[in-house]
């Protein structure tokens, strides 16, 4: 797998606005491993999603990246062969709004909040809406997705609200799964790289015509 270097846009022109793909699991992890819980908390207050490698979602970030990198005529190159990573992570922050109080859209277009390319999952599936009021909850929503949102094993019901845990399991369409948490316990998960690969591998039994 190459590792492309991200675009850069000239100094005299506008910054091209970057799609907001999923980022290496590892990113994070360095972070957490270098800085105390109170202060990982503190530079990312948003909560994340972190989804486990499949080949799919490989290749649709893979190519989506490529694809940046080849639009863009000043990006520099640097190429490097790297292990498939273990995990991605998303973080859930809007783009270009506060967090307090904001709704937080994923899918398949590069609009999106968050952007994941990959071709089961609609072009606007699922939203999440952070607490209007200390001490809420996560909110996540399914907006009529072509092939569903499963939390923790039970298909969301479109357009209805449902409260996110720690260590939620979100499978999303037929070929993304992975698992909500907060910024505080992602830090202690990432202190943790056994229990990170069991939770990774796990997925929630659900009824076979669910799909």
């Amino acid at each position: 797998m190459r590792r492309m270097s991200p675009p850069r846009s000239k100094k005299s022109g506008a910054a091209r606005r970057p799609r907001a793909l999923p980022v290496e699991l590892s990113a994070y992890t360095k972070q957490a491993k270098a800085m105390p819980q109170a202060e990982f908390s503190s530079r990312f207050a948003q909560p994340f999603l972190v989804l486990a490698r499949t080949r799919s979602l490989v290749e649709a970030v893979t190519n989506a990246q490529r694809q940046d990198f080849e639009s863009d005529s000043t990006a520099i190159s640097t190429l490097e062969m790297v292990e498939s990573p273990l995990a991605y992570v998303c973080p859930l922050n809007p783009r270009a709004k506060p967090i307090e109080g904001a709704v937080i859209t994923l899918g398949r277009n590069p609009e999106n909040d968050v952007m994941l390319p990959v071709p089961s999952v609609s072009g606007v599936h699922l939203q999440f809406m952070s607490p209007v009021q200390q001490g809420a909850a996560w909110l996540a929503r399914d907006l009529g997705s072509k092939n569903g949102t499963f939390l923790d094993g039970q298909r969301m019901i479109p357009g209805q609200p449902y409260e996110l845990r720690n260590g939620a399991q979100v499978e999303i369409a037929r070929d993304v799964s992975g698992s909500f948490w907060e910024s505080a316990e992602l830090w202690r998960l990432l202190q943790d790289p056994s229990r990170l690969r069991q939770l990774l591998q796990q997925r929630p039994a659900k009824p076979a015509d669910d799909w």
